[in-house]
């Protein structure tokens, strides 16, 4: 450590500092434990060794030394998360599956009110497409997993459904990097052809353009397992026009925001890690950009005032499709449904309701209302379409927003797939004493719960 100095800490929460015997409380009982863990995380050359072991251990043993990573034959690296989807493990209720589907369809019906375009896409898990590397040992799963069983109900919804697995295996190239656990830059633009396609968006195919190769690209799993001197691969390159509002330290920065004066219309995207390089593709393309990694999906951006017209695009890779059943998008329905219940409750209805006053939305002049509650098992089925019901008592009449199916937790847990979540707007609303409850249309047939609390709304 003396001649090499100390390892530089790969992250923040990794930093080590050097323990002192003797403090403001006294003698330092666990110093000599302190000591110990400040030398393993910064004697010299320690990061070179960690590539060493690496090295050695996928190259001759086969196996990973990280847990996130599982090493597949011939270099090929998996991310270790995909392993539930690939086994065919932690699956979705047939009823939490229908709730995803329900909910970008409640998406779709809010944001084409405001006259906004909506496509919605999965990227595929690596292995899901390139199995063929994947250690012997781990039996895929055939038509069991999340996705297999959520695409009848996504085909068989109103929404603007992009199908990439159908996409990628229609192609005999390897559009996945082989030490990365997302698609390569060719991948990238084939994904942005295919949603402007179903857009019906004229753009630029950047599928028909020649790429400059690169061999520049590292890797995020070969990076875990050699955090010094890590393996390149090949990537494809092409040229853009867009620039940031803002300077950012890469796509994966959570919010960005993009302009191109020579184009037209307003994107908002909600994106995780595959959203990367796929960004520049869809910023190419629109005067105006916004892109989130954030959860949940701050879908009011997409009301937020502007000449162009406007497209909302939301990407999820498949090993979470689950955040589609746990996590509602702040978005609030400002016209209701025409659904009118009995005065009357069901008699024995069970179920909660409550609020977050001042949930904040759009701005500190037009805060929502977060209801949040959940269902009566007996009530709530597939094809259940449900609402919270807010009575102006004051005036006599009621407005029905339709309620998204979400359990605001963990979607494995039992009873999850019927949690009820609901943005209001009370500035949209005349004054009153509100009394809300929830609504069920289940083929035509309207179930009512009792008033679970009060809302008092002034101008």
């Amino acid at each position: 450590m003396p001649v090499w100095g100390n390892e530089a800490a790969e992250s923040s929460s990794s930093v080590k500092r050097f323990p002192q015997l003797v403090s403001e409380d006294g003698l330092n009982r666990d110093f000599l434990g302190e000591a110990g863990d400040y030398f393993s995380y910064n004697f010299g050359l320690r990061q070179e060794f960690v590539a060493m072991q690496g090295a050695v251990q996928t190259g001759l043993l086969k196996s990973s030394t990280q847990d996130a990573v599982i090493a597949g034959s011939e270099g090929w690296l998996y991310y270790e998360s995909t392993l539930d989807d690939y086994l065919g493990r932690e699956k979705l209720s047939e009823l939490q599956l229908y709730n995803i589907s329900y909910n970008l369809t409640t998406i779709r019906s809010v944001l084409a009110k405001n006259d906004i375009d909506f496509v919605f896409t999965v990227a595929p898990n690596k292995n899901s497409l390139y199995p063929e590397h994947m250690p012997e040992g781990y039996v895929r799963s055939k038509g069991t997993k999340n996705y297999d069983r959520l695409l009848p109900y996504l085909e068989n919804s109103d929404v603007s459904y992009v199908n990439l697995f159908d996409l990628f295996e229609s192609d005999d190239r390897v559009l996945y990097h082989s030490g990365d656990s997302h698609w390569n830059n060719t991948g990238a633009s084939m994904v942005a052809d295919a949603i402007f396609n179903s857009l019906g968006r004229e753009h630029r195919d950047y599928t028909e353009l020649t790429p400059e190769i690169r061999c520049d690209h590292e890797g995020d799993l070969e990076a875990m397992i050699y955090p010094v001197a890590t393996p390149v691969e090949e990537d494809q390159y092409f040229d853009f026009d867009y620039t940031y509002v803002h300077d950012i330290k890469s796509t994966y920065d959570p919010e960005i925001e993009t302009e191109n004066q020579d184009m037209t219309g307003r994107v908002v995207m909600f994106r995780d890690s595959f959203g990367n390089s796929l960004l520049p593709f869809i910023a190419q393309e629109y005067k105006e950009g916004f892109f989130s990694r954030g959860v949940p999906y701050e879908a009011y951006r997409a009301l937020d005032e502007t000449d162009e017209p406007v497209t909302v695009i939301a990407e999820v890779v498949e090993r979470n499709l689950r955040y589609l059943a746990q996590s509602a998008p702040i978005l609030a329905d400002t016209e209701g449904e025409d659904i009118y219940p009995s005065d009357e409750p069901t008699e024995g209805y069970t179920g909660s309701l409550e609020y977050t006053d001042s949930f904040q939305g759009r701005d500190s002049d037009h805060p929502y209302i977060k209801i949040t509650g959940r269902a009566d098992p007996d009530y709530m089925t597939i094809g259940t379409k449900s609402y919270i019901y807010m009575r102006n008592e004051t005036k006599g009449f009621g407005y029905a927003f339709p309620a998204y199916h979400t359990c605001e937790g963990d979607a494995y847990e039992p009873g999850a797939a019927y949690g009820l979540c609901c943005y209001v707007l009370p500035d949209q609303l005349p004054d009153g004493e509100y009394s809300v409850s929830i609504v069920h249309d289940n083929d035509g047939e309207l179930v009512r719960s009792e008033s679970y609390f009060s809302y008092t709304i002034r101008s």
